[in-house]
């Protein structure tokens, strides 16, 4: 998460922030919001407390959200062929879908 923020936060300039544009802000709010609700959730688990299915409410969620994200990000990447930031943003968020995915598949089979 920390990665894909600064790589989508790298190239603001003037008034236009990362969280400026629709699509980008959604991207860029999404990862920033992630990255603290796994803070959160590690500091649960840390604490032994047993929030089963919190964790799979929001691996689902965070599945919806990070497949809506990537597509948006591969919208941006076609209209306006940003750099390789993008790119690597684009295939890390992928990468994250694909992992919150395979989280909500493990907490399914192992309540």
């Amino acid at each position: 998460g920390f990665i894909i923020c600064s790589l989508l936060c790298a190239n603001w300039w003037g008034e236009r922030t990362c969280f400026y544009e629709g699509r980008l802000g959604f991207c860029s709010g999404l990862n920033f919001v992630a990255v603290i609700i796994n803070i959160v959730m590690f500091v649960i688990n840390f604490l032994s407390i047993s929030a089963l299915q919190l964790e799979k409410l929001y691996s689902a969620v965070a599945f919806v959200l990070f497949l809506i994200a990537s597509a948006l990000m591969i919208w941006i990447i076609i209209l306006n062929d940003y750099g390789w930031n993008f790119f690597c943003a684009t295939a890390l968020m992928v990468c994250e879908c694909i992992l919150f995915l395979r989280d909500y598949q493990i907490l399914h089979y192992f309540a």
